[in-house]
């Protein structure tokens, strides 16, 4: 992408000219113009000063002078250059992404790698496709619901390779965007199982703690909600380990209590 011209200023009889040249969709650059020459040189805002931050090579281009090292060009105009120079990565990033997304067909080939740690997808021939957010979530989506038999279910196949690590598994799935549609849209429905599944156990856990306050009140004693342990909280005690137990008080309130144990 060509650079573009977002401002100007002037800095010891020099005119210079500050240019966005978009890197990719994830990333631009900032490019300071004087004395015939162009310098790389980052927004930075130090000591309560904003301005560019340009190398000693930099500013000897700009200003044939001679520093020690970076030099902040002070300009108080930075930060909303600085605010261009995202707005202009934004759109650009949607602009490719949009396009990468028209390009998508049910037979464009894709690739799923699940690891113990990790997993993502890769496009084949489509340029920014696997920054589209449906194959990001997909990726994330799949790992956290399903195995690698459940992908192989919904594929009707095993995975293409098998990579065995020291502390990790890598499987690598190649299949089709029709397909990843069709994996993406199981992972959904079991993650929508997994969040039913949790809401009634903390449903059916309420529901429980519920009644043994009602317990407590209609009898008058404390009732045990739940008990754990940990390390003992006395180091005169010839004790290594308390049982700490929560209990439900006639008035409504919590209690909790600790043992040693001997």
């Amino acid at each position: 992408m060509e650079k573009i011209k977002v401002d100007e200023f002037e800095k010891k009889g020099k005119t210079i000219e500050v240019f966005v040249k978009i890197a990719g969709i994830d990333r631009y650059a900032i490019f300071l113009r004087a004395n015939g020459h162009e310098v790389h040189a980052e927004i930075s805002r130090i000591q309560g000063i904003d301005g560019y931050r340009v190398s000693k090579v930099g500013i000897q281009k700009l200003f044939n002078a001679n520093v020690k090292g970076y030099v902040l060009l002070s300009n108080e105009n930075a930060p909303k250059v600085k605010e261009k120079a995202e707005e202009l990565l934004k759109e650009y990033r949607e602009t490719k992404l949009k396009e990468a997304r028209k390009q998508l067909t049910d037979e464009t080939k894709i690739k799923l790698i699940m690891d113990t740690s990790y997993s993502f997808i890769t496009v084949e021939d489509i340029e920014y496709a696997d920054e589209l957010d449906e194959f990001k979530e997909g990726a994330d989506l799949i790992k956290e619901t399903m195995k690698t038999d459940d992908v192989e279910k919904v594929l009707g196949r095993k995975h293409d390779e098998v990579d065995m690590g020291d502390y990790s598994i890598t499987y690598t799935y190649n299949m089709t965007y029709g397909e990843f549609k069709k994996l993406f849209k199981a992972a959904e429905q079991k993650k929508a199982e997994i969040e039913r599944r949790k809401q009634e156990r903390e449903a059916q856990k309420q529901k429980e703690i519920e009644e043994k306050f009602k317990q407590a009140r209609e009898t008058g004693e404390k009732v045990e909600l739940e008990r754990w342990t940990a390390g003992c909280d006395d180091p005169s005690a010839d004790c290594d380990l308390d049982i700490i137990v929560k209990y439900a008080m006639p008035d409504g309130t919590t209690k909790t209590e600790r043992y040693h144990t001997y």
